[in-house]
């Protein structure tokens, strides 16, 4: 689960999102803060969550607000119809997310 608690504007003018990572279903909860620009798109977020989490690139993702799923084309147990993650960016997730009133 990934929420957006705030954002603010960085150095060129893309908004810095500040998310709060959590991994479901653990025990202890493992989490972590990052900051991120919006401009980021969804597989450089990947990316960071991986590095960020301490994993080696072996889990795929997909990223849901709403009715609408974001992933690598590859993820084949996906349960929406999905869009390719790679040219999306975080902004638009965010601005989505708030949209609907999910900021997972």
């Amino acid at each position: 689960m990934i929420s957006v608690p705030e954002t603010a504007t960085g150095k060129a003018n893309a908004p810095l999102c500040r998310l709060n990572v959590v991994l479901l279903a653990s025990a202890p909860p493992v989490w972590r803060r990052l900051q991120v620009p919006g401009d980021a798109k969804l597989d450089g977020l990947h990316a960071a969550l991986q590095v960020a989490m301490g994993r080696t690139n072996s889990h795929l993702h997909q990223f849901t607000v709403g009715e609408a799923c974001y992933s690598d084309p590859r993820h084949s147990r996906s349960r929406c119809r999905f869009t390719s993650a790679a040219g999306v960016l975080l902004q638009v997730l965010v601005r989505d997310s708030h949209r609907t009133g999910q900021p997972d």
